[in-house]
């Protein structure tokens, strides 16, 4: 079983032409990944209706080449081209793009959006979200492996439960025990309580 990027794609390129919208530039790693299968944290992805444009780096070009489906994976020379510049040359002229406002800072953005000063820029949140929220097989099948892990690695992690232990030391007996059963990372910060602090999640 694998993930249908194309299918993701069209239904996406589908929704923008729906909203309005003749370009998005994607800026979320989580949305990004979805769309495109680029498991790395140094990327922009632009999608129109005519292509899926992923920019990165040096550093992670030939992972990015090797990850993605459906996409043209461009290396910005950081040095000689801005952000700005790059995408502006994978834009049609007077375009309407939406951007993911939840994931840019307002440096990055100001930097962009001075480049792209020749087309209308929509924030928009939640867009791709929007698709995320239904699963598919993978997905599911994803989901459930990931509870499997969970759950096989808290049986492995109980018998550490002894006096004098620390709640951090369990926390990262916890974490490896993923690990090695195939997770590829925290979600979030593991919450490893017990005793007087059990009431103090966060």
């Amino acid at each position: 079983m694998q993930v249908n990027y194309l299918k993701r794609q069209a239904e996406f390129k589908a929704l923008l032409e729906q909203q309005g919208y003749s370009a998005m530039l994607v800026l979320g790693h989580e949305n990004i990944r979805y769309l495109s299968g680029f498991s790395g944290n140094a990327a922009y992805a632009l999608i129109t209706q005519d292509a899926c444009v992923l920019i990165t780096d040096y550093r992670y070009h030939q992972r990015a080449v090797a990850e993605t489906t459906g996409f043209e994976v461009v290396c910005r020379d950081r040095d000689n081209e801005t952000l700005g510049h790059c995408i502006n040359r994978h834009l049609n002229p007077n375009s309407h793009v939406a951007f993911d406002a939840s994931y840019v800072t307002v440096a990055i953005w100001q930097g962009v959006a001075d480049e792209l000063s020749d087309h209308t820029l929509t924030a928009v949140n939640g867009l791709i979200e929007k698709l995320r929220r239904v699963k598919d097989s993978w997905e599911v099948a994803q989901i459930k492996a990931a509870a499997a892990i969970a759950d096989e690695a808290l049986a492995q992690t109980l018998p550490y439960f002894k006096p004098g232990v620390t709640e951090r030391d369990l926390a990262l007996e916890l974490e490896f025990r993923m690990q090695k059963l195939g997770s590829e990372g925290m979600s979030f910060a593991t919450i490893m309580l017990f005793a007087e602090r059990s009431a103090l999640p966060h």
